[in-house]
């Protein structure tokens, strides 16, 4: 089967069509078969690395 994969950050060059093996299920896993998928501006900041880090705190009740 197909996959897209990266291995580095950087601009859509980075990303490379392969052929991989096909998973195989486990007793209690399913496969399922995906015909379409897309690519956000999320997908798109994170494989080049661009993302906002946003820091937050958390009060903590003891």
């Amino acid at each position: 089967m197909k996959a897209i994969t990266y291995l580095n950050y950087g601009p859509p060059d980075v990303l490379q069509v392969e052929d991989v093996s096909k998973p195989v299920a486990g007793d209690d896993e399913v496969l399922i078969k995906v015909r379409a998928a897309e690519a956000t501006k999320s997908d798109c900041e994170m494989r080049s690395f661009k993302f906002a880090v946003k820091w937050f705190w958390l009060p903590v009740h003891g």
